[in-house]
């Protein structure tokens, strides 16, 4: 008698039958949480590749613009802090998602402090880029700052203390950052 009794043969049937549901019901559950995260993925890749492809503009279509002023040197003659605008005016000016003001006309703003407004309205650009530098010996001291020029108020900055043999690829993390920080603020809101 015992364990081989109809009523244990219906508890087994039951208990697999239970089993079978519950995996039923699991897969069915990791199904559709697959099928989720490919629309989620779709939807998201979709937007990042049309943002790439068309990236922040002003409202006529345009890429922001943005002008580089000649960096402030702490020692007179020093060519260094123009060297540094220049790399930086190069280095944006090959993003096709830029517009970078030539260097003869920013360059015309090499005096003291800037007004971010007025250099904005006079350049036509959204984004003024100044910075300054301080040298001693081998070691550099560099700031650099991003301005929305409508509003003169600061979107991003970053100092760097570092060795002269470090500027070429510190240059080319500013580049990177300027760039993002500017497609940040100019893309249009929620």
């Amino acid at each position: 008698m015992g364990s081989d009794g109809p009523d244990s043969q219906l508890a087994a049937s039951r208990a697999r039958r239970q089993r079978r549901t519950a995996l039923v019901v699991m897969l069915s559950s990791f199904v559709c949480l697959v099928v989720l995260g490919l629309i989620l993925w779709h939807l998201v890749t979709s937007r990042i590749l049309s943002a790439g492809d068309s990236p922040a503009t002003d409202k006529t279509g345009s890429p922001p613009a943005l002008a580089v002023l000649p960096f402030h040197v702490a020692s007179d003659g020093e060519p260094l802090g123009d060297e540094i605008a220049e790399d930086l005016i190069a280095r944006l000016s090959k993003l096709d998602y830029l517009a970078v003001v030539a260097r003869d006309e920013s360059f015309a703003y090499r005096t003291g402090a800037i007004d971010a407004k007025r250099v904005g309205r006079a350049l036509a650009v959204r984004y003024v880029i100044e910075g300054s530098v301080r040298r001693a010996a081998n070691r550099i001291g560099l700031e650099v700052r991003v301005f929305d020029a409508r509003t003169a108020r600061p979107v991003w900055a970053e100092e760097h203390e570092i060795e002269l043999a470090e500027l070429a690829a510190v240059q080319q993390r500013l580049a990177r950052l300027i760039a993002s920080a500017v497609l940040l603020d100019a893309r249009p809101g929620p």
